[in-house]
């Protein structure tokens, strides 16, 4: 897998396949190409980041692939390519949280490379504020640790000085009680 992660690109048409292939070769992550869902479902168990599917493929649907890519791997993100568009498959997309919805063929195909882009940017914030939350959560416990270290010692320097005060009270007393009574002893 490269440095920048890995973006598994599925069309059953080769020419769409191949365009999208060019416009990601010199990127700093790992491409895949898979020409449709069945290759791209053993694509996905390997590692997924980015999943930039067709969404009407002939075997396994680009939905399908992308409730794939979720259940393995949360962090993923997906983008669906579609000619069909539709409210319902829109909606569906949505409800999977997929990260965009373009129309084929795109206005822009420097665009898709730009979505793209934007996905491996998202996972490297979720990624980021992850590990900034688990750092967090480690210093915390270390003063939650210190705090119950500090509170166990503060406790035992009030005992010995409780301690302290009465060996000085005892030491005190000591002469008076036994002044008194060398002067009985003595009478």
């Amino acid at each position: 897998m490269a440095d920048g992660g890995r973006l598994i690109l599925v069309d059953d048409e080769p020419v769409i396949l191949q365009l999208l292939g060019t416009i990601f070769a010199d990127d700093r992550f790992e491409v895949v190409s898979c020409p449709d869902g069945t290759s791209a479902l053993e694509a996905i168990a390997a590692g997924c980041d980015v999943l930039l599917t067709d969404k009407n493929l002939h075997d396994v649907g680009g939905l399908e692939l992308v409730r794939d890519a979720k259940a393995r791997w949360p962090d993923s993100e997906a983008i669906i390519l579609t000619v069909y568009a539709s409210l319902d498959t829109a909606l569906e997309a949505m409800e999977l949280d997929v990260f965009d919805y373009i129309v084929k063929p795109p206005k822009d195909i420097f665009d898709v490379r730009r979505k793209v882009h934007q996905a491996f940017g998202k996972i490297e914030v979720v990624r980021e504020n992850r590990r900034l939350v688990r750092a967090l959560k480690d210093k915390n416990d270390e003063l939650t640790d210190s705090i119950g270290a500090l509170q166990q010692a503060q406790a035992q320097l009030v005992q010995s000085e409780k301690l302290a005060g009465i060996g000085t009270l005892a030491a005190g007393v000591a002469p008076e009680i036994s002044s008194p009574q060398f002067g009985i002893l003595g009478l």
